[in-house]
Parts: structure tokens; C-alpha cells; sequence
């Protein structure tokens, strides 16, 4: 394995805190639902858009939002997603109604759609070198995606003690 760049283990520790906040977020709202159900006095329907909102928002700006990301910088979209993301995750925190709460969580996926193409695409360029000849393609078990693939899996793992712990906290 050549060296890559200097930086490369920030950079890997930024991306997969990252990913692990939108893998977190798509399903830690599901153990929270109960509070939910009681503090904001939602009706069932409400509790579909809270939790699917943030999903649909996501998946329906993934693709523009990569393909903007390959134009304009990866690194400046990434700040970008992370910005709105970070600033939406608070207002949501805040809502008071159901309607305030789905609106938060489809801009926090509009968000994370922005950063989510910047999470794997400078991994690799940032770990390993191109080489030539047969040893470029050995790839093993320690290459930035399958690390990424790890985090997701620990933030699913994880997901559902962090938002016990969040619904049950005073201010939920």
C-alpha cells in the first residue's frame, strides 16, 4: 500500500462521523414515536410523514445532488449538506407541531443528500495512490468503502440506544 495523503485519517474520521449521522437518522425517529405520539399529539398520518419525510427528501435529491457535487466541489457540497443539515436537526429539535417537525426532517434529507456523494467519492483518492500492473487490483477488507459499509452498520446498531435515550430525555 502506498501513502496517500497526510490527511487521510481526518479526512476518514469526518466522512464516516458523516455517514453515521444519516444512517443514525433514518431510523432512530422510530423509537421515538411513542413521545412523539403524546408530546406533539400527532395523528398517525403525521407520524408517517415525520419518519418518511427525511427518506424521501433524501432519495428524491440524491442524484441531482451528486451530479452537482462532481460540477461544483465535492468538498464545497459537503459543507453545504452539513450546514443545512445541522441547522434543520436543531429547528426539528424545536417543533412544537407535527407539520414543523416534517418540514425539518425534508430539509435535513435535502441536506444529507448533499453530502452523502461527497462521503465516498474522495475516500478512495485520499487512501491509495493508482498503481499499475496486478497489484492494483487487490483491494482488501480495510478499503474506505467497506469501512464506510461499517459505520452504517454501527449506526444501525446504534441507532435504536441513542434515541431511547434522546426520546426520553425532558426535553422530548
Amino acid at each position: 500500500m502506498t501513502q496517500g495523503d497526510p490527511r487521510r485519517w481526518w479526512i476518514f474520521a469526518v466522512l464516516c462521523f458523516a455517514v453515521f449521522g444519516v444512517s443514525i437518522d433514518l431510523t432512530v425517529l422510530n423509537v421515538a414515536l411513542p413521545t412523539l405520539l403524546s408530546e406533539l399529539h400527532a395523528s398517525p398520518s403525521d407520524l408517517q410523514w415525520i419518519v418518511d419525510a427525511y427518506s424521501l427528501a433524501l432519495a428524491g435529491f440524491l442524484l441531482t445532488s451528486g451530479s452537482l457535487s462532481d460540477r461544483l466541489g465535492r468538498k464545497k457540497l459537503l459543507l453545504f449538506g452539513l450546514v443545512v443539515f445541522g441547522i434543520a436537526s436543531a429547528a426539528g429539535a424545536f417543533a412544537h407541531e407535527p407539520a414543523q417537525l416534517v418540514a425539518a426532517r425534508a430539509v435535513m434529507g435535502f441536506g444529507a443528500s448533499f453530502f452523502m456523494p461527497g462521503t465516498l467519492s474522495p475516500s478512495w483518492s485520499r487512501y491509495f495512490r493508482p498503481r499499475s500492473g496486478p497489484r492494483r487490483s487487490v483491494r482488501g477488507a480495510a478499503s474506505p468503502r467497506s469501512a464506510s459499509s461499517s459505520a452504517r452498520s454501527s449506526a444501525a446498531s446504534c441507532s435504536s440506544t441513542s434515541g431511547g435515550a434522546r426520546s426520553s430525555s425532558p426535553t422530548w
